[in-house]
Order: structure tokens, then sequence, then C-alpha cells
């Protein structure tokens, strides 16, 4: 490999095809993000090399590569691209699976992506606090909060040596990166109270891919002070072939989505007819918790009108899952639901021996593989991850729905001009794939994941802005067909009542009932 390669810039030669027998990691030195691609690459002996790039002056060849010139991507031998650290190391654990770093049990993945999730809102504080202390700014407020999250941390670790038992597994490869910067950062009080992260922290230090690709808090202090000049030297350290290493600690963001090993658990089963309680009204803040989810059941929290949970009520009334609903006031929760996910976010699954998952993207990819008997995800990964990349991208796109339908009083033009551009990026994707799906010529998970915002569409006035997108409207037309559509959705009418009720701060949850 070459992490020790100078960075390319803008004018730069694009680098010459992939070596036989290995994968190529575009990279930035520096960058922590790009650093959990890194570690899985060594952790797993992959033969690869390293390219590393210029963020501030990207080359073009580069921008053709990945268009939000963004670091980690990965390149294979026949021109495959994948970008998106969680995407990335997820492939890599898919492609060489001879040193698993994912756990094969579903319920067991879906915990380590429901952490790391919850952890891509601690990592903000990484860069608000520095950032704010640079500027001048009181941060003692963001210092207490960061070291309430650390010290939540430090519980869930518990007595484990590692958060994924006791070997080093993805979850802590994703979580280390800032911990890594923790010192630099100068935020290393923030650990005071969390004794298990700490230890946590000296078994990393040991690990050997750790070892082998970290630098000294020093030399992360000056390509900080180069960074925060404005003139990052992102080679800073290169006086010779041999990048210098050291210790020290740091930590990643959301990883979305997980390896589709399709195992099934045979706790849940299949069932037909589809028993469900999707007409039940929702429960609120003071309300008697249910009894524990039946045998041969799986139990869903949802709110009628949410579309993130609509996603995972697709994705079991397609795979003729059997299950019940339980509707949920997210205006007035109960206790006993917070218990269950102190979020207070649908979609929520809970099995017959109580495993409870959450998230939309990863309730749906736990449904995937516990359920394999009709697959909705491609068993190629590279399919997968191309699904994995859209679904990123397009979660970018679902704030202007909401920015558009509910701001009032201001100038809109330029968000929606935004918007605009963003659906016909989804046009031109069906439109080069030449399929009638985003997932080819029958639907797939992507579809679903997709789907809810555009049932809303109309609702939001925002139909106007599918102008110029005719495969856009082909699929659309193609969706309502769809049978698992036709059963959890609501008409237009229905939707804007909800809608009123919900501006007006009075959200009619069992409108309909």
């Amino acid at each position: 490999m070459a992490a020790s390669q100078k960075c390319l810039g803008k004018g730069s030669a694009a680098p010459g095809p992939v070596p036989n027998d290995h994968v190529r990691l575009y990279s930035m030195r520096f960058c922590p993000f790009a650093q959990r691609t890194r570690l899985v690459l060594h952790a797993k002996g992959i033969k690869h090399d390293i390219i590393n790039i210029n963020l501030k002056n990207k080359p073009d060849w580069f921008l053709e590569k990945n268009p939000l010139g963004l670091v980690p991507v990965l390149e294979t031998q026949s021109g495959q691209v994948i970008n998106e650290s969680p995407i990335t190391c997820e492939y890599l654990d898919e492609v060489y699976p001879q040193k698993k770093l994912l756990p094969s049990d579903p319920f067991q993945k879906a915990q380590q992506k429901m952490l790391l999730e919850h952890f891509s809102k601690v990592t903000p504080f990484f860069y608000k606090i520095p950032m704010g202390k640079n500027k001048g700014v009181d941060v003692s407020e963001l210092q207490a909060e960061l070291k309430d999250k650390l010290t939540h941390l430090n519980k869930m670790l518990g007595n484990k040596t590692f958060f994924g038992g006791d070997s080093v597994t993805m979850i802590d490869y994703m979580m280390w990166p800032w911990f890594e910067r923790l010192e630099m950062l100068e935020l290393k009080p923030c650990l005071d109270g969390s004794p298990e992260l700490k230890k946590w922290i000296e078994h990393m230090l040991e690990d050997p891919s750790v070892k082998a690709i970290m630098f000294s808090t020093e030399i992360y202090k000056a390509f900080y002070k180069t960074y925060m000049e404005g003139n990052p030297d992102y080679d800073y350290g290169l006086v010779s072939a041999t990048p210098i290493l050291s210790l020290k600690t740091q930590l990643y963001h959301r990883i979305l989505h997980s390896t589709l090993k399709f195992i099934r658990t045979g706790d849940l089963k299949v069932s037909t007819p589809i028993a469900t309680m999707a007409c039940q009204k929702c429960h609120g803040k003071d309300s008697t918790a249910p009894g524990p989810v039946p045998k041969d059941l799986i139990r869903l929290y949802s709110m009628r009108f949410c579309p993130f949970a609509q996603r995972t009520r697709l994705v079991l009334h397609d795979k003729g899952i059997k299950h019940e609903i339980v509707n949920i006031n997210t205006k007035e929760k109960p206790a006993w639901f917070l218990e269950k996910n102190p979020n207070g976010t649908v979609p929520v699954l809970e099995t017959a021996c109580g495993q409870v998952i959450y998230e939309s993207p990863i309730t749906c990819e736990y449904l995937e593989e516990v359920f394999p008997q009709k697959k909705l995800c491609p068993a190629d990964p590279f399919e997968r991850a191309q699904h994995k990349m859209l679904l990123e991208n397009y979660s970018k796109v679902i704030p202007y729905f909401y920015k558009l339908s509910m701001t009032k009083g201001e100038d809109l033009s330029v968000p929606e001009k935004e918007f605009k551009e963003k659906l016909g990026q989804l046009n031109e994707t069906l439109a080069k794939k030449k399929t009638k799906y985003f997932g080819g010529d029958s639907l797939t998970m992507i579809d679903y994941l997709i789907w809810p915002w555009f049932e809303r569409i109309e609702m939001m006035g925002l139909k106007h802005c599918l102008d110029h997108t005719p495969e856009l409207k082909l699929w659309i037309e193609r969706m309502y067909e769809n049978p698992s559509v036709k059963a959890t959705m609501f008409s237009n009418d229905v939707h804007k009542v909800f809608f009123d009720s919900y501006m007006e701060g009075k959200p009619k949850f069992d409108y309909g009932l």
C-alpha cells in the first residue's frame, strides 16, 4: 500500500488501474472517516493501495469517481466505486469474509448499528468545542454535554472489554478515530467519570491495527494548526517514505447499514394472513404498557402517519411477516415506551424474547436477515453497497420535504431550486439504469425506503417539483400499484388533515379511526 504517498491535488495525473488482487482506497491521512476504512483493511489483512487526496483542491479525476468529493472511497479492479465510510467497511466485511468483524447474529448486528447511530449524535461535539475555543466562544456547556454523553457511553460499555464483547469488532473500529484525537482536541477531561471507557481506550491502543495506522498527538496538533489557519498541510510528516506512528483515540458517526448475511434465527416465523393492529388508537403518556409480544409475532411500535415507520410497515407487509402494531402518541410519549427507546422515536421493533431494534434502516435490514424467504436486498455485495450509497444520498433530500412544506413567511426560491435539482438527480439515476425501479426491474428494499415521502409530495404542495422528471413520475405510478404500498398508504386528503393538525400543534394521531 502507499499510505505514505503525498496527496494528489487539482491538476495531478490520475493514478493507473487498481493493481491485481488489490482494492484501492482514496483517503486523506488525517481524516477520521477514512481511518475507519484503513483500520478495517488492516485488521482483515486485505491487499490494498492508498491514494491520498488534497481535500481542499481536489483533482477533477477524483470528483468523477465521487462527485461529493469526500473520502473514503473504495475502487475495485473492475472499476466498482463505493463511498461513505460505514458502507465501505461493511462492503469489505462481506467481500473478504475470512475474518469477520460484524457479528453473524442479526440482533447483535442491529445493536452495533444502533450504537453507531447513537454515537453519530456525539461526534459533532468533537468539532464544535475546539472550533468554539478557536473563536473565543464559551464552550463550557458543550463540554458538560459531551461529558454526559461519554458517561452514557461508559454505561453502555459496562463490564465488557470492547463494545462488541471480548474482542475488537466493527463497532470499536467505527468509534475509535475520534478518541485517538481526544487529547489533541484537549477533550481528555471529558472522560472524567468514565472509567470503563478509559479502559477501553487502553485496550484499543494495544490493537495491532490501531498501532499500525495511528499518529502521535504532536503530529495531529501540527496538522490541526495548519487546518485551522486555512492551509491544511496534508503531507505533514512525510519527510521520508515512512509515516510517523504513535498513539491515542477517536470516534465516528452513524453505521447505517450492515452486512446482509441473511440468516434465520428460527424464533420468529412467517405466517399468512398477516395479523396486525394498524388501526389501534395511539398510546399516550398515561397509557398502560402492552403485555408481552405474543409468540410467533413481532411487534412494531409505530405512528400511523410517520414516513419512517411506514418504511418498516412496508417491509413487514411485503415479506408476509406475522406482526402486530402498537401506535404511539409521539407528542406525549408513554414512559414505558421511552424505556424501550430513550430517543422516543418510531419505528421500534420488539421480539417475543424482548429484543428491541430501532432506526428505520436498521429495523428493515433486521427483518431482511431474520426472514430471508423473500429477499428485498440484492445478493451481490456491490449492488447492496450501491443501494446504501443511494439511501445515504437520499437522506440529504428528505429535509427539503419538510423545509418547503412547513416554513411560512420566508423566500423559499433557493431551497426549492435545490430540491428540484436533487429530484432531477434521482430521475437521472433511474434514466441511466433504464429500469422500472431503483433496484432494477423488480421492486427492492431501496424503493420502499425512498417511497413514503413521495406518497406525501402532493399533500405537501410539492408535486410541481416533479416537472421535468419523467422517469421519477413513472416510478411513482408503478409504486402506487404495489400491493404493500396500497395496504399501508393513506389518501392525500387524510394525510392533509393530519398534516394541518400537526402544524397547528394538535396532531390528530387517531384521525380516521
